[in-house]
């Protein structure tokens, strides 16, 4: 018996959209962005803590630590950088089928 699998894929598209490359971009696209704004809203969040808690020990500390932070920082980088990447390609690729039917 085979196990089911540990991530199921969602969409929040309808299921009646035909699926290709730029529907593959808008959800990746969709997902990197999420979780590029979640790890900057920790980040954040860190940052206003650990300035509070220097002003005032008795309020709590940051929820992350400076190589926590960082790490999450690190993470958003490159993040950001995958998405422009794939966001090029596929400029490059919808460039290509232009010049493909300017030649037809």
């Amino acid at each position: 018996m085979s196990k089911p699998p540990l991530h199921q894929h969602q969409s929040f598209l309808d299921p009646r959209i035909p699926r290709g490359a730029s529907t593959a971009f808008v959800e990746m696209a969709y997902d990197v962005a999420s979780g590029l704004g979640v790890a900057l809203e920790l980040i954040h969040s860190s940052n206003v803590d650990q300035i509070a808690h220097e002003d005032n020990p008795e309020k709590s500390p940051p929820i992350l630590g400076y190589v926590d932070a960082e790490k999450l920082m690190r993470f958003a980088i490159t993040a950001s950088h995958m998405l422009a990447d794939a966001a090029y390609q596929h400029i490059e690729s919808l460039n290509q089928i232009a010049h493909q039917e300017e030649q037809a």
